[in-house]
């Protein structure tokens, strides 16, 4: 199941490609967005999305207010073995929570 936080432009044509394979979509953003693809489940609670999550993609705006907004308590809200796409601005991620999870294996973590 793909996760995506933040459905702007880039989440949703990434779900657009993950819509093509048999991958369920689920997103998460302050409110449902009006023009989400019928085939995009809304979440309301992060958290919720994040323990059904196998990837998560990260595709929010960089504000001081979302500077470290996927820390320690969202990346173990996630499947151990989960997958984290970042495609925002590197400050999205919480570097040193960023750090624990990949040394004690619970997620694996991708730039692009």
């Amino acid at each position: 199941m793909l996760a995506v936080l933040g459905l702007g432009g880039i989440g949703k044509r990434v779900a657009e490609f993950a819509h093509a394979s048999p991958m369920q979509i689920i997103y998460h953003n302050r409110k449902p967005a009006e023009d989400a693809p019928d085939y995009c489940e809304y979440f309301a609670d992060v958290e919720e999305m994040l323990h059904q999550a196998d990837m998560l993609l990260v595709g929010v705006p960089l504000r001081k207010e979302m500077e470290k907004l996927v820390g320690e308590k969202w990346i173990r809200a996630l499947k151990p073995g989960a997958i984290i796409v970042n495609v925002a601005r590197g400050k999205i991620i919480g570097e040193e929570a960023m750090i624990r999870a990949l040394e004690d294996r619970h997620s694996h973590f991708t730039r692009t």
